[in-house]
């Protein structure tokens, strides 16, 4: 956690793996010089409502990454991510794992899909799905970032053309609401190649459990909640017309 106002890596020839975590700055956060090793990048915004965003394609024009890691828990008043389609292309060229995490779950995730067809290579995709009420109190939140925007990135206006090379998705905090069907739907629509599919429930919070809260995705009516057995497993399984695939749900007891 620091207040650095941008981290310029000059020359770095052996940097494997950069974790560049809640920094506080209103610009992008980065630049890469000479870097030709580093194939890992996680990044996660601490920023707050009067942050603008940036150009992810600007941060990693100069770099072939491999693993990238983009976590979204400062999704508090907008995307710190500005919107953008076909410029994410030369970036997004050499990526095979790409993780999103910590997305608000009210949040739809059809637009997470120009992550995707921006780079037809990645063949793992992570998403994690949060909201935890010990992180802050609805006033403080209010107080510090506002109105929660949601993200503006149109997948209509946007489309590669070429085969996605996706082969395992995997969703941390499932539960099967009609927004999350329609996610993995787009999904196995466009990647013929995928899979495994991977539907996991939200991990335990000492926090909330200490406060008695729990993130609102675990307050949902019943039936938007995980499946708890085998009968709601083979409903979802039903209901996404799965064929071909691996399928696995993994709870909180490790089941």
């Amino acid at each position: 956690m620091c207040f650095l106002g941008k981290l310029e890596v000059l020359h770095l020839p052996k940097l494997e793996r950069l974790r560049w975590e809640g920094w506080m700055c209103p610009n992008a956060p980065l630049s890469f010089g000479v870097v030709p090793c580093l194939k890992e990048l996680y990044l996660l915004c601490g920023a707050t409502v009067y942050f603008k965003g940036f150009k992810l394609s600007e941060v990693l024009r100069d770099i072939r990454v491999h693993n990238l890691t983009l976590n979204c828990a400062s999704l508090f008043s907008q995307l710190w991510l500005q919107p953008e389609g076909k410029q994410l292309c030369p970036a997004f060229s050499y990526l095979r794992k790409l993780s999103l995490l910590d997305i608000y779950v009210e949040f739809d995730l059809l637009w997470t899909l120009v992550f995707l067809e921006a780079a037809p290579s990645v063949e793992i995709f992570d998403v994690e799905i949060w909201e935890h009420p010990c992180a802050m109190t609805p006033e403080a939140r209010g107080r510090t970032f506002g109105e929660r925007t949601k993200p503006d990135w149109k997948m209509s206006e946007f489309s590669n053309g070429k085969e996605w090379l996706l082969k395992e998705v995997q969703i941390t905090g499932f539960s099967p609401m009609d927004q999350q069907m329609t996610f993995i739907r787009a999904v196995m629509q466009r990647a013929s190649n995928l899979r495994t599919l991977v539907l996991k429930d939200h991990a335990p919070c000492e926090e909330c459990e200490e406060i008695g809260a729990l993130p609102r995705s675990e307050r949902l009516p019943a039936a938007e909640l995980f499946p708890k057995d085998k009968e709601e497993q083979d409903m979802v399984v039903k209901q996404l017309g799965i064929r071909n695939l691996i399928r696995l749900f993994e709870q909180k007891d490790g089941l």
